[in-house]
């Protein structure tokens, strides 16, 4: 078995140079501010002004802290997060704090366990070069117009001071440290499941999550041989500004917005474009690094809206290559995703995978809609059909690992801070939120909703908390603003000085993951209000570290996880503050059976579906759709030829086939007019068939049965399926059936008919050229004489989308010019199976089938024929995408071999 390739914006390793050791050698050093920068995963937070609080650190005492050295952490004005953590600072009832000194951070170290932590290492990296001149410019390159001199100067200077941190960095040992950036669920997935040897020889393919510019070829290529020699990684390299303008412009400030429903206008109006190219360049360079390091049997995973596009580069240099993508954010409606300007690059780019998986059916099932009213694409429930080849499209959410995280639950340190933290709130009801600082995430809703809850519970004033984390992210200082006016109001309005009592504690500053866990460890209900969010794993944390209170989740329902815990989780409306406020209540009024009822639920969803078990599923349902793919391409399918059936045919005692002949053989431009020359040849090579003894043949067809009688009339014995499967007339008279037609539908299968010619008329109406025609077993949109190609084809797509999103009792079948509204459980394939059990009784000496058709309502016919216990031939007569396990180029090659078969 290959490799799993699994692509991620970062990888999970990162590098930090050991600058300080140069400077204990004398080696000239550089200020952080000009040469590099501590990085973090959370380098910004935000102050919370709130005179009330009990936890404030007077600006005196802040400043006579020792600064910390290079980039320090940034300590909120509110809360300092280490005497939070500290039972000695805090007494309840009047008593006062006095802060620590904050600690100078260390330089992070090598280890090979996953970080522990909301609370990052810090390393030292270099800075970034965005929009800065290269360092090997030439000296007389210019930058600007003419004459300005000393502009010149300082680009010169610029340039060679970056010069000296090329070789700064060249001269500084450098260890791989675990990366603070990136997907931890997708890594904590992975890592589960290698553990677990569910995959095995994986290789990680992403950037490193640092600026990568400054470093020189023989740097970047030292610490890839190592990434790959001992972490099985593949680093990608791009230009700073183009990771500037594809990570911190198009994806956080387009796509991400977008993907949530919160459509950046103005910045998409003036921004979209600029930072396309840097999109396309990252995507391009992850493609070239996957087509570069590809070995035959390789599987490629991409994850993430960051890389949209690598599908299709991938597929264009590697057709045959095995492709998965999954999505790890929600998937918006396609009225909101047709909002991107770049639209169709993006799905065309995301169709390039063989397997796309979404959180959720609702996401899934959007995405399949932008699909089809976007691109005009066919989508069927779980595929897209494109010309040459189909993508399977499932749902199948990420998951936590328990496993983990009772390792960490069992830690001695998130032992002690749970018990720290139950003495501090000793007989208070406890409300726990943990997010980023992101209008997305809903933070003002939940503390809106708090409010209400006060005001609503007076009883619940004095004893009751919410203990709110969330650290700062670049683009959030004026929501941070605005959440801390609703902190500084709630805490005014129902804090309390007497007990020293606030009801709001604001934790902006990173926590340990131990302290993380200990947090949601003691809350009587989790709060995740996010008004958009793909998974929110932050819930499947809180459900494991809940064994011992068993506390409820109260979820919005605009989370995927909604779905996931819907049986046992309080799922509400975050836009809906009485809501969310009666939901509270209840979480803290509802009885112990009940609760412990609902939280087993929650508990054992989790137990069942393990981060492990979905990374080790995707694995090995992209390898399947890969599989049955290939089966299905017209050039890994042989072609239907006289040495490819003559034997098996010859050789057969007893044969039954179904034929379709519509569209090209028999066309008419009038009732019972032929003008197509094939008839006569095809009459001929039927008549033979139906002579053979061996031989049943039937012809299958979308024609009423007059019309069929007419074309066929001169060929006794041979059976006839008329309007898709609507009518069957036997192919000989017996004694259980007269050889006159049978019908095979219930008059009540046919009463979708009168609503679907309402649906169908109002299309036909806005777009002018085309025709509802009545076929009396099915409807035709025919917009074959649209003046405007486009404006029928988005109207046809639409309507396809209307019947069979509507759970009618019929289906919309894209054809050609058409589309064909039938009923959904009348088909080819079932008046088939009819005649082979009830016309036929099976026969013992059947042993071979044969189906060929050239139109799409012959698919379900060949998947029928394909799944039967008696040898059978499929044959497609249309050179495309087709579940016929071969193919002819149309019917006249057909034909050709029928009469070889004759002879």
């Amino acid at each position: 078995m290959g490799r799993t390739l699994v692509c991620s914006i970062f990888l999970p390793y990162t590098i930090n140079f050991h600058l300080d050791e140069l400077e204990d050698k004398g080696h000239e050093n550089h200020p952080a501010s000009s040469s590099y920068e501590i990085s973090r995963n959370r380098r910004n937070s935000i102050r919370i002004d709130n005179a009330l609080s009990h936890l404030a650190i007077s600006q005196k005492e802040s400043s006579q802290a020792t600064p910390a050295p290079l980039t320090p952490a940034f300590s909120p004005q509110h809360e300092n997060t280490s005497d939070y953590f500290n039972l000695s600072s805090f007494k309840r009832g009047g008593g006062t704090k006095t802060p620590k000194t904050p600690k100078t951070p260390n330089i992070g170290t090598a280890s090979p366990l996953p970080s522990s932590g909301r609370s990052s290492p810090v390393y030292t990296q270099p800075r970034s070069r965005a929009g800065s001149p290269p360092p090997f410019a030439k000296r007389d390159d210019r930058f600007g117009a003419p004459g300005l001199g000393t502009k010149q100067k300082l680009l010169q200077k610029r340039r060679d001071s970056l010069k000296k941190d090329v070789a700064l960095f060249d001269s500084a040992r450098w260890t791989v440290e675990r990366g603070i950036i990136g997907n931890s669920g997708l890594f904590h997935a992975v890592d589960a499941a290698v553990r677990d040897k569910k995959l095995v020889n994986n290789v990680w393919v992403g950037l490193l999550g640092m600026p990568t510019e400054t470093l020189s070829k023989k740097t970047k290529d030292a610490i890839s041989a190592a990434l790959l020699v001992k972490h099985q990684s593949l680093a990608v390299y791009t230009s700073d500004s183009d990771f500037e303008g594809h990570y911190n412009h198009y994806c956080r400030k387009i796509l991400w917005p977008s993907l949530h429903y919160q459509h950046n206008e103005i910045f998409s109006f003036f921004h979209e474009e600029s930072n396309w190219d840097a999109y396309v360049r990252v995507n391009q360079a992850f493609a070239d690094k996957v087509v570069e390091s590809y070995h035959p049997g390789d599987t490629v995973w991409v994850n993430d809206y960051h890389l949209l596009l690598v599908p299709e580069m991938v597929r264009k240099k590697m057709p045959n290559v095995a492709i998965g993508l999954f999505i790890h954010v929600s998937f918006p409606s396609s009225e909101v995703f047709r909002c991107f300007a770049r639209r169709n690059e993006l799905l065309r780019g995301m169709l390039g995978a063989n397997l796309i998986g979404f959180q959720t059916e609702e996401y899934k099932r959007h995405f399949l809609q932008s699909c089809s009213r976007v691109i005009y694409a066919e989508a069927t429930f779980d595929r897209i059909l494109l010309e040459d080849r189909y993508i399977d499209v499932y749902s199948h959410p990420v998951s936590a690992d328990p496993e983990a995280v009772q390792a960490y639950l069992d830690n001695e340190e998130t032992i002690d801070t749970i018990n720290l933290l139950k003495k501090r709130y000793e007989n208070l009801n406890i409300f726990v939120g943990c997010d980023k600082m992101d209008p997305i995430r809903g933070i003002r809703e939940k503390l809106l909703a708090f409010e209400q809850f006060l005001y609503d519970n007076p009883s619940y004033q004095k004893n009751t908390i919410l203990l709110q984390t969330a650290t700062m992210t670049e683009d959030a200082r004026k929501y941070g603003v605005e959440v801390s006016e609703i902190v500084t109001r709630i805490n005014s309005t129902f804090g309390d000085f007497s007990i020293d009592h606030l009801p709001v504690t604001f934790l902006s500053s990173d926590l340990t993951y131990p302290q993380y866990l200990a947090l949601l460890s003691i809350a009587d209900a989790f709060i995740v209000s996010s008004l958009r969010e793909g998974m929110s794993l932050t819930c499947h944390e809180f459900i494991l570290s809940q064994k011992e209170k068993k506390s409820l989740l109260i979820v919005s329902e605009f989370i995927g996880c909604a779905a996931f815990f819907r049986k046992g989780a309080f799922i509400v409306n975050p836009w809906s503050f009485l809501e969310m406020s009666q939901a509270m209540r209840e979480a803290l009024e509802l009885d112990d059976s009940s609760k412990i009822k609902r939280y087993e639920l929650c508990l054992n969803v989790i137990n069942s579906h393990t981060a492990s078990t979905w990374a080790a599923e995707f694995e090995n349902k992209l390898r399947k759709s890969w599989s049955s793919q290939q089966k299905h391409d017209l050039s890994h399918i042989p072609r239907f030829t006289l040495n490819f059936v003559g034997s098996r045919y010859a050789n057969a005692k007893k044969r039954l086939l179904f034929l379709n002949f519509d569209g090209q053989a028999v066309s008419w431009e009038g009732r019972h007019e032929f003008v197509d020359f094939h008839y006569g040849y095809m009459i001929n090579i039927l008549t033979r068939m139906v002579n053979d003894p061996k031989n049943i043949v039937y012809i299958c067809s979308c024609l009423d049965r007059d019309e069929l009688e007419t074309f066929f009339v001169n060929i006794p014995g041979m059976g006839l399926i008329a309007e898709n499967g609507c009518y069957v007339k036997p192919h000989t008279a017996s004694e259980d059936n007269l050889q006159t037609w049978i019908r095979l539908f219930k008059k009540e299968q046919m009463a979708w008919r009168e609503s679907m010619h309402d649906i169908i008329e109002y299309y036909s109406e806005r777009t002018p050229g085309s025709a509802l025609i009545d076929h009396g077993y099915a409807m035709e949109f025919n917009y074959v004489k649209v003046e405007n190609r486009d404006s029928g084809l988005r109207n046809a797509v639409e309507l396809c989308s209307s019947v069979n999103e509507t759970g009618h009792a019929c289906k919309a079948i894209p054809m050609e010019g058409h589309v064909l509204v039938e009923p959904k459980d009348i088909s080819k394939s079932t008046a088939a199976d009819y005649t082979l059990k009830k016309i036929l009784h099976e026969p013992s000496d059947l042993d071979l089938v044969l189906v060929a058709g050239n139109n799409r309502t012959d698919e379900g016919t060949f998947i029928w024929a394909n799944r039967l216990p008696v040898f059978s031939f499929t044959v497609s007569m249309r050179v495309e995408n087709t579940e016929a396990r071969s193919y002819t180029d149309g019917i006249p090659s057909f034909l050709n071999v029928l009469n070889s078969l004759c002879d």
